[in-house]
């Protein structure tokens, strides 16, 4: 599986540069699902000789962890291995000993050594510059507030993008994150308190507070919701 992994091609296919870059060798890029992660490594990657990387995206359900976990070491010294890169990195998976480790991850990771790159959806400037066809800013600015700023909905048709974003959150939310993420968006723009939130969801179905703290919670410590 790591040789099939090894002989994979990363090369640059139409991308376009964002404002964060991969600036030393251990590097955790943090971000919430679909912010542009893969892209920002994929540049890094791809002015690096193909033979002297590994990418691994534990995400992928054709991946087995536990022979990433028992074998990863010595594949890494055996081919002699120069950067790493472990999207949706787990923990439990023990890092070699190789000279550049990139690691991706929607938690609150922290390792010694590493730094750490926050990566957020595309700010305006960004969005300009993935979709750059209008008269004036002052449209332009209306289509970015109207539109979700995920990236890679700027390669999709104007008419699919809604649909696009409705099933990216339903793949990488949980029904209660959905439900939370939806009552949230019913609320831009007013003074409301976590507990508020509470109830309203808990007069629409059984929730225990412990569970729904934790999970507002946690979707702010991925970067989905932020408090203003």
């Amino acid at each position: 599986m790591l040789d099939a992994l090894y002989n994979l091609s990363n090369k640059k296919t139409n991308l376009i540069s964002r404002k964060y870059q991969i600036e030393s060798s251990f590097t955790i890029i943090k971000g919430a699902g679909k912010t542009g992660k893969t892209s920002i490594i994929k540049q890094y990657l791809c002015v690096l000789p193909s033979s002297s990387y590994l990418y691994i995206d534990l995400n992928d359900l054709r991946i087995d962890k536990e022979v990433v976990k028992q074998e990863l070491q010595e594949f890494c010294i055996t081919n002699k291995i120069h950067t790493l890169v472990i999207e949706a990195y787990d923990e439990s998976v023990k890092l070699p000993n190789v000279s550049s480790v990139i690691l991706s991850t929607e938690q609150d990771l922290q390792i010694d050594g590493f730094e750490r790159l926050n990566v957020y959806n595309l700010d305006f400037e960004e969005f300009l510059a993935f979709d750059s066809r209008y008269d004036s800013l002052d449209s332009a600015f209306t289509h970015f507030l109207q539109t979700s700023s995920y990236p890679e909905l700027y390669f999709t048709h104007q008419q699919e993008r809604q649909k696009l974003l409705q099933n990216t959150l339903r793949l990488t939310l949980n029904p209660l994150e959905l439900q939370i993420m939806i009552s949230s968006a019913k609320l831009l723009g007013q003074k409301v308190s976590a507990f508020q939130m509470f109830e309203r969801l808990k007069a629409q179905q059984k929730l225990s507070k412990d569970m729904f703290y934790k999970t507002f919670y946690g979707l702010i410590e991925k970067g989905y919701l932020y408090w203003v």
